[in-house]
């Protein structure tokens, strides 16, 4: 699968598991918190998201040269729907090999063509989403849509996504089949950073590393004060190092307000 087209799908995830159904979570308007305004949602209007965190603060966290990071830039005309981060070489060569399998012939059998190719250090962060003032429960909601998920909830979302399909241009049959794939995969850990924050790993498609396992990045969803915002790291082959770089990261994000 395109990286591109692995993005969207993943986004459309993000988006259904927020729409699920929630008939059997808390009612948000009967509890009451004490939610605090994130300066992080100052950068939402304007779509600022690469004010998050500097260049400088970010090759000081993963020790790399400044002048080596290249800008990774996916913004959309809404932070909401934006990443921007960085791409550098690492100073260890790593590598990632595509895996393509080619139908099989008249004989049936399947061959696979294997593409190898240089990996890239990656930190990504974006994805601001200012929750409505009127919420009165913020953790209850950023609890719901990014932590661990029971059979049932999932099972909910499944019929969210086959709702979605039949009314929408960007939700096609094999689409949906692959998001309804991924939602059945999804668990995710709760981390300590922020007011709350919580931790899952995402594979990149048909990419593999040299040992012969998926290629994946560490990826955090960080509730701030009214504010929500995601960091994600691919800066080795082991998960728990790509995890403490995005953590630090997320830190670095708030502490850049204070």
């Amino acid at each position: 699968m395109h990286i591109k087209t692995y993005l969207k799908i993943s986004l459309l995830v993000t988006i259904l598991f927020a729409c699920g159904d929630k008939s059997d979570s808390k009612d948000e308007s009967s509890t009451s918190e004490s939610v605090t305004e994130s300066c992080i949602a100052n950068l939402v209007d304007a779509n600022e998201i690469e004010k998050m965190i500097s260049k400088k603060q970010l090759a000081q966290i993963v020790n790399a040269s400044e002048q080596e990071m290249e800008i990774s830039d996916n913004k959309a005309s809404s932070a909401k729907y934006s990443t921007f981060g960085f791409k550098w070489t690492p100073e260890v060569s790593r590598k990632m090999i595509l895996k393509t399998e080619i139908p099989g012939g008249p004989d049936g059998k399947k061959s696979v063509i294997e593409n190898e190719m240089d990996a890239k250090n990656t930190v990504s962060f974006g994805q601001i989403d200012v929750l409505d003032q009127k919420r009165k429960a913020p953790k209850e909601y950023f609890r719901y849509t990014y932590g661990p998920k029971t059979k049932e909830e999932k099972e909910a979302i499944k019929k969210s996504i086959d709702r979605s399909k039949e009314g929408s241009d960007e939700v096609d049959e094999k689409s949906a089949e692959t998001i309804k794939s991924m939602v059945d995969k999804q668990s995710s850990r709760e981390v300590k950073v922020g007011d709350l924050a919580y931790w899952s790993s995402t594979s990149y498609g048909n990419f593999y590393t040299e040992s012969g396992e998926k290629v994946t990045e560490a990826k955090i969803q960080v509730l701030h004060g009214n504010t929500m915002f995601s960091v994600s790291a691919n800066v080795s082959d082991n998960i728990e190092e790509d995890l403490a770089t995005a953590i630090k990261v997320a830190q670095q994000i708030i502490d850049n307000c204070k």
